[in-house]
This record gives C-alpha cells, structure tokens and sequence, in this order.
C-alpha cells in the first residue's frame, strides 16, 4: 500500500497516513456487483460498444460467458476528500483519494480471482479483466453497466461523461472460456 501511495515514509508522513487510513476504514461501504452472462448476450447487452471494439473481440473471441463487475466505496470517502481538499488540507485529501483507488482495486481484484479460482476448478480458464475506457472500448459502455446495477448499488450514478460515481467505482469484464481451447 505504501508503494502505491507514492510518499516519503518519514515519521510524520507515517503519523497523518495512519490517521487517514484509520479515518477510512469508518467511511468505506462497500458494494459488489455481479453477473455471469453468455457472450452473446454480453454483445446484445453492450451493443454497438462491444462489437465494435476489436479489443473486445480479441479477448472475449475464445469466450462462452463473460462475467460483468461492478464494485463500489460509497460517497462518503469521496465527499471527505474534498472536505480536505476544500480546507487546504491537501495532502490529508490525496492519501485518502489514493487510499480509495487502492481499496476498491483490491476489491476488484478480489472479485477477480475468486472469478478465475471458481472457473478453473470447472475446468475452465478466464481472460484479464477489462474496462470501459481501456483500449477501444467506449467509457459509453458505463451506461450499460450503470442500467445493470443501479438497483443493486444504491446511490450509483452515472455523469454526462459516462462516469460511475461514487468517485471510487469500478466496472470490468472478464470472459470464461470452455476449457481445451
């Protein structure tokens, strides 16, 4: 964690990073979407985004079902950030932003390998996960994801910009392919 915060370890960058950290274990609550779909659903699901993203094509070309993630912390980390923020209090305001991008890529990355670990004690492999945003697939394609989940992930927004809010959001896919392939 330490390395990704990207700080000098001195003792009292250490004293104010263990505050925050403290601090954000109180504001975290975290929500966790899932669905496993046949990959020609996925398309219907995501079209025109997916079809027309060669990205796409190429990881989930092997595919029988691709698994669609959602994983959120809430506002209250995000809203607290910018309380710091606002106060000129902005090295407080970074470690608890970063903090967030960390915590909710491990819980991505949770939701992940338990996704690869289930998949291959069926006998089948799984793909990276990928992203609206990354490569050619369209950041439009959060929309889809933001009509999926709403209903699970209460308070789930979604911007002009196709961007999921809370501010620490992630969407991702990952396809399973049949073994033997």
């Amino acid at each position: 964690m330490l390395k990704y915060l990207r700080v000098p370890q001195d003792d009292q960058t250490m004293e104010i990073i263990s505050s925050v950290l403290e601090e954000t274990v109180g504001l975290i609550d975290i929500k966790k979407w899932s669905k496993c779909v046949l990959v020609d659903d996925f398309y219907e699901l995501f079209h025109p985004y997916a079809r027309s993203s060669k990205s796409i094509s190429k990881l989930l070309g092997r595919a029988e079902h691709v698994y669609l993630i959602v994983v959120t912390l809430g506002e209250d980390l995000g809203n607290r950030a910018k309380e710091y923020f606002g106060k000129k209090e902005v090295f407080k305001g970074y470690i608890l932003d970063r903090l967030g991008s960390f915590l909710v890529e491990e819980e991505v990355k949770k939701i992940d390998l338990e996704i690869t670990r289930q998949c291959k004690e069926d006998g089948h492999a799984t793909t990276h996960r990928y992203s609206p945003g990354y490569g050619d697939f369209s950041i439009k394609a959060q929309r889809t994801f933001f009509d999926l989940a709403k209903d699970t992930i209460p308070g789930l927004t979604i911007s002009h910009g196709c961007l999921l809010s809370s501010e620490k959001t992630v969407s991702a896919i990952k396809g399973v392919i049949k073994s033997g392939y």
